[in-house]
């Protein structure tokens, strides 16, 4: 009797025959683990399949068209289905954009702009002499408040619109930015992001923005960059504790605000030491509205009034160089402290140059279109739209999302 295999009890193992045997009538013969070679050549039929080496494949496997059709398509489908076509988009160079189409520049930095400006201020001054004038940045005058009948809240009424070119909007900039330097603001050294870091500074190179969307709001820009001073820009909707926050990161000496907000800035002077002007507009205020009395060590004035004051200066342009620092953004503060977002001319105009490039490519002619500001400055986005279309030579009219259908506002022109 057959022992049976160790480890499995009741099987036995099938008797391995030297030769095949033939099949009688009680079945087929056992299955063996060997192989019963094919009749045959040897080493043709009588061995098993493998695929060959790349050096034994024939040559008609390499010059079939077919083939090479196949591989083709096959790697198109791939590009395709895995969306692999944008990454040659990605790493292309920038484009042009001429009668032609869009077309791509080759050896070309990928922060250069169409024009080759690069820093904001050089594509404003560009504006400026082009533009020289055609109407630019224009604000319905502000007439108070009406209540209709029936409604429950108050609309604000707007009279005509009052222009100013962009020869005159270059003349208050540049008066601006003269009157910056008159109360004590020093420009950034020329070295400021390229050896020189900027966070490490102590003189005042900076100047806050806490406004709404207005004119003033970009001529004080374009005023703090032609003499390579920086602006911090803060949302009008914040609270005071965290503009004293940005003011105090930023070592602000001049804040520009609205004539509404002048008596909450200068309460909060003690929270702020380095803060020693305080400039407003009169944004959305009416002309018989007296300015506020301030005691203390701050100094209010109107922004006519430093515009004034710089127009007694001589000093010319001091114009900033691309690794200069150009704005600080702060955030809205919604998930928590507002953060300084720091972004240097050179970006600045990439961004513009950017916009610039789509907006022919979308077919707007220069010096002929009319953009709405609405939306707020202090948030890139607009900022850089604005100062696009700004050197588009576009019409520029400003609003609010309260005022900017009839529904919170009516006119009286």
């Amino acid at each position: 009797m057959e022992s049976p295999i160790k480890g499995k009890p009741g099987v036995t193992p099938s008797p391995t025959p030297d030769k095949p045997t033939a099949t009688t009538d009680s079945g087929p013969p056992p299955m063996t683990t060997e192989s019963t070679p094919l009749k045959g050549k040897k080493g043709k039929q009588g061995e098993p399949f493998k695929m060959p080496n790349k050096g034994e494949l024939p040559n008609w496997v390499f010059i079939n068209p077919l083939a090479w059709i196949a591989l083709g398509l096959d790697l198109g489908l791939m590009l395709l289905t895995f969306k692999w076509v944008g990454l040659f988009k990605r790493f292309s160079p920038p484009v042009a954009v001429d009668n032609k189409g869009v077309t791509r520049l080759a050896g070309i930095s990928g922060l250069a702009n169409a024009n080759g400006e690069e820093t904001g201020w050089d594509m404003v001054c560009k504006a400026f002499s082009k533009y020289g004038n055609r109407r630019s940045l224009g604000t319905r005058k502000y007439l108070g408040e009406h209540q209709p009948e029936g409604v429950r809240f108050p609309k604000k009424m707007f009279g005509a619109i009052e222009w100013r070119t962009y020869a005159e909007v270059g003349e208050r900039a540049r008066n601006i930015g003269k009157g910056l330097l008159a109360v004590g603001m020093e420009p950034l050294p020329k070295d400021e992001g390229n050896g020189t870091d900027f966070e490490k500074t102590t003189a005042p190179h900076t100047a806050m923005i806490y406004e709404e969307t207005c004119a003033d709001w970009l001529t004080f820009l374009h005023g703090a960059w032609s003499q390579s001073l920086a602006i911090a820009t803060s949302y009008a909707t914040l609270g005071v504790s965290s503009v004293a926050d940005a003011v105090v990161e930023c070592n602000v000496k001049v804040i520009l605000c609205n004539l509404r907000d002048v008596e909450k800035v200068a309460a909060a002077c003690a929270t702020m030491p380095t803060l020693t002007h305080i400039v407003y507009t009169r944004n959305n205020v009416l002309d018989s509205t007296p300015p506020p009395k301030v005691s203390g060590r701050v100094t209010v004035m109107s922004l006519d009034e430093l515009a004034d004051l710089g127009a007694k200066g001589s000093e010319l342009d001091n114009p900033p160089t691309p690794s200069n620092m150009a704005v600080i953004m702060y955030t809205s503060g919604s998930t928590g402290k507002p953060k300084g977002v720091m972004l240097r001319h050179s970006q600045v105009a990439a961004s513009m140059g950017a916009l610039f490039n789509m907006a022919e490519g979308q077919k707007l002619k220069e010096g002929q279109e009319t953009y709405l500001a609405y939306l707020p400055a202090a948030h890139i986005l607009e900022l850089v739209a604005e100062n696009t279309m700004f050197v588009f030579g576009a019409e520029i009219g400003y609003s609010c999302p309260k005022t900017i259908s009839s529904k919170g506002a009516c006119r009286k022109d």
